[in-house]
């Protein structure tokens, strides 16, 4: 899969999970620039989680304040 796959399929997840519905590109932050509550971002998580068959711990969770860091962390899981 693609880096420009896998921004497609977590901005997918990221309009059905929050209310946001522009543009969605690596550089924005998830919680300040798209407005995602922690509740969101679990769900945003458990679907990411779903949709690639993989896991995120929670450290990196913590760990992902931009979108290129949550399609980073997909991008290296799926290489494993």
């Amino acid at each position: 899969m693609t880096r420009d796959e896998i921004l497609a399929k977590l901005a997918d997840i990221i309009r059905e999970e929050t209310a946001y519905r522009g543009e969605i590109s690596e550089d924005m932050r998830l919680l300040e620039d798209i407005g995602t509550d922690s509740l969101q971002l679990m769900d945003i998580v458990a679907a990411a989680e779903a949709t690639f068959d993989i896991v995120i711990p929670d450290e990196e969770l913590l760990s992902m304040k931009r979108v290129k860091d949550a399609v980073d962390y997909v991008e290296s899981a799926l290489t494993r």
